[in-house]
């Protein structure tokens, strides 16, 4: 599948880590935001993102199923990413629906709160799972990471999210609840993090 977006950064200052930017003019690409019951949702809301390509693949070699599990009965590809569009064409991708978190009744995109912590110093790489929660449902526990010789603790993590929190409020609404740290991730056969196995870790 080739580029269907392109975002340019003249300033710094405006980089947005969400945004994807614009369709790739000509290109031939739709893209649409769309909520559980597959209806197109309004501006600036939240949803899965559903596209269209002459570059997107057909099919899935020989599983059909798949195939069939991907794809709308009118062409359109399910990516199970999480996102929103602005009024002005804008892309944001948020995160995987298959990580989404709920929480009290909120769905929470870990990636935003795992960007968070991967800036704080000592934190070489965090990833946030849930943990089953009787009055929430789901809480969060983040998988930490310690860099080379640092000492970073749960308490500093959780001041620093809190401070975060206090200077951008829309930026995550929950918190993490337990900290784990460990000295390695388990990954996948292609060598992606297991999120599948912290979570394992976690109960």
């Amino acid at each position: 599948m080739g580029c269907i977006a392109y975002y340019r950064v003249s300033h710094l200052e405006d980089f947005n880590n969400y945004s994807c930017g614009h369709l790739v003019p000509g290109s031939g690409s739709e893209l649409k935001i769309v909520g559980e019951d597959g209806e197109i949702l309004p501006v600036n809301q939240k949803g899965e993102i559903y596209m269209k390509s002459p570059e997107s693949f057909t099919e899935y070699l020989n599983d059909p199923e798949k195939t069939k599990a991907a794809f709308t009965e009118d062409g359109w590809f399910k990516t199970y990413d999480m996102g929103w569009m602005t009024e002005n064409g804008d892309i944001h991708v948020e995160g995987r629906r298959s990580n989404m978190i709920i929480s009290g009744g909120m769905n929470v995109a870990p990636e935003i709160l795992e960007t968070v912590l991967n800036t704080c110093t000592g934190v070489a790489n965090a990833i946030i799972v849930p943990v089953s929660d009787p009055v929430y449902y789901q809480v969060m526990c983040a998988c930490i990471r310690r860099g080379r010789d640092s000492s970073v603790t749960e308490e500093i993590l959780t001041e620093f999210c809190k401070t975060v929190h206090n200077d951008k409020p829309s930026l995550f609404t929950v918190l993490p609840k337990f900290y784990m740290f460990l000295e390695s991730f388990p990954e996948t056969s292609t060598g992606k993090t297991s999120r599948k196995e912290l979570r394992a870790y976690c109960k």
